[in-house]
């Protein structure tokens, strides 16, 4: 169901067309994009927002290219933990920190109001009601991009043997506070870096390093 959902989008197939589909139809449909689902490769942002009552929450950009490292520590830490219990609270909370109210007139890349504990709490009691197809679908387009990003930053992903990977919950909190310093300010100023340039410079950082030891 949640693919079905991924098709209607990434196709851009209206509502009402898309209700007139027979099933077989949309599972035809839903085979050419297997390419994507085999591997999941869903870098680009596809349910771009969601309503609930009269509000419209934002979601992130295609390849979450305007997430900070420390959104991306929070999302990492809910999406470790719906991996490893499949409970709905964790992909709810998922949800809540992704996407967000838009920004008063305050201009910026990124149009979600700031983040805090507060709303991702109250956010994630109301996206905890919403359909477990839509978590779903979100849950995908979260790990396409997430892994474009092990793809892409390989020298900063530590490779977790499987014992490990399956009872400890991997935190960033380390590597942000190991990083912090000249290059992106105090901590706090740290966590307010890009994603991107997070780990473009951590990357940058460990191939200097390596050369250093080398020479």
């Amino acid at each position: 169901e949640a693919k079905k959902q991924l098709v209607q989008l990434f196709y851009r197939i209206p509502q009402r067309t898309f209700n007139h589909l027979k099933t077989a139809q949309v599972l035809q449909i839903a085979d050419t994009l297997n390419f994507l689902f085999e591997n999941n490769q869903l870098t680009k942002w596809l349910i771009k927002s969601v309503r609930w009552g009269f509000v419209r929450y934002y979601g992130p950009g295609d390849f979450l290219a305007n997430l900070t490292i420390a959104e991306y520590r929070r999302t990492e830490l809910y999406y470790q933990a719906y991996v490893r219990s499949t409970d709905k609270q964790w992909l709810a909370l998922l949800m809540a920190t992704l996407y967000r109210r838009k920004r008063g007139n305050k201009v910026t890349d990124d149009i979600r109001e700031d983040l805090t504990e507060h709303g991702v709490e109250k956010r994630s009691r109301r996206f905890s009601k919403l359909s477990p197809h839509l978590l779903q679908a979100c849950l995908l387009n979260y790990e396409g991009c997430r892994n474009h990003m092990i793809n892409q930053y390989a020298r900063a992903f530590k490779p977790v043997g499987q014992s490990e990977q399956s009872s400890k919950i991997f935190d960033l909190e380390e590597v942000i506070e190991a990083f912090a310093g000249d290059k992106f300010g105090s901590f706090s100023e740290t966590e307010k870096t890009n994603l991107h340039r997070f780990f473009r410079y951590m990357v940058h950082s460990i191939e200097q390093l390596e050369e250093n030891k080398t020479s």
